[in-house]
C-alpha cells in the first residue's frame, strides 16, 4: 500500500466518524410524531456503536501511519 493510499484511507474514515456525529445531533434534535424518543434512542445507540468502531479503526490506522517511512511503501509487519 502506497503511503499517499494510507493517508487517504485515514482521512475517509474521519470524514465517516464526522458524519456519523451530524447524524446523531440531528436524531438528537429530533421531535416528531413519526419517531418515538425510544426509537430516536435506540438510532443514537447504533451510532454511537458505529463511531467506536470507526474511532477504533481511525486508532489502528494511525498507529500504522507513523510506522512508516515518509517515503516509498509500507513495509508489513510479522505479526
Amino acid at each position: 500500500m502506497e503511503i499517499q493510499e494510507l493517508k487517504e484511507l485515514i482521512e475517509d474514515f474521519q470524514d465517516v466518524q464526522s458524519n456519523v456525529c451530524m447524524l446523531e445531533d440531528r436524531f438528537d434534535k429530533m421531535d416528531s410524531f413519526l419517531v418515538t424518543p425510544l426509537e430516536v434512542s435506540r438510532i443514537k445507540g447504533f451510532l454511537t456503536d458505529i463511531y467506536s468502531g470507526i474511532n477504533g479503526v481511525n486508532e489502528e490506522l494511525t498507529d500504522i501511519k507513523r510506522k512508516i517511512p515518509t517515503t516509498g511503501k509500507v513495509i508489513a509487519n510479522d505479526r
